[in-house]
């Protein structure tokens, strides 16, 4: 029986493993630093304090945060129409569904509370199927998805909202006006 040096193939195997690993850690780099610079220029080019100005609008005048379904378009003001996706979600974050079953979802996204901005996840009930990422390059890609999508969405989103914002004080205006009519016709007896 002939035996066989096997060290050449095994040097390649470990130098093919290795490149592997490298190419891996580098993608895994170049995707940090990417996210690092769209995390920067997010932070830094007043969109996200124009969208905390406008959920605080839609607050003080009870406009939901989140322009979908459940609403009457003509007296309320349009809906987003976001590639039937529920990004803007009404608790002010921007988040995609994870897992969902009939009654319960998991979320995972970014907030801008108090003018701090966060990645979050979270859930809509106890029940939890989506804790974590299962790597961190899936991570990375869904928050560089986000931003995308923030930042591809969010010129729509402001309008729709500023929109229902201007016929909601439209509404109060005339509800106002209303008032003050009646108080001069009981005023008049």
């Amino acid at each position: 029986m002939t035996i066989y040096d096997y060290s050449d193939l095994l040097k390649m195997i470990a130098n093919i493993n290795t490149d592997k690993i490298i190419a891996k850690n580098e993608r895994t780099m170049n995707n940090k630093n990417r996210l690092a610079k769209m995390e920067n220029k997010l932070l830094t080019c007043g969109i996200l304090n124009d969208w905390y100005d406008l959920k605080k609008s839609c607050k003080r005048l009870n406009v939901r945060l989140a322009p979908y379904g459940n609403w009457d378009e003509e007296t309320q003001g349009p809906l987003m129409k976001d590639q039937n996706g529920k990004y803007f979600m009404n608790n002010g974050t921007f988040s995609i569904c994870m897992s969902s079953g009939s009654h319960w979802s998991d979320h995972f996204g970014f907030s801008y509370y108090d003018k701090e901005f966060e990645w979050n996840i979270w859930h809509s009930t106890d029940y939890v199927l989506f804790s974590k990422f299962s790597n961190e390059d899936s991570e990375i890609e869904t928050k560089i998805k986000l931003i995308q999508l923030f930042l591809s969405n969010y010129e729509e989103y402001r309008s729709v909202q500023l929109d229902r914002i201007y016929k909601k004080m439209s509404k109060i205006s005339e509800e106002t006006k209303e008032i003050k009519d009646e108080q001069a016709a009981m005023s008049d007896f």
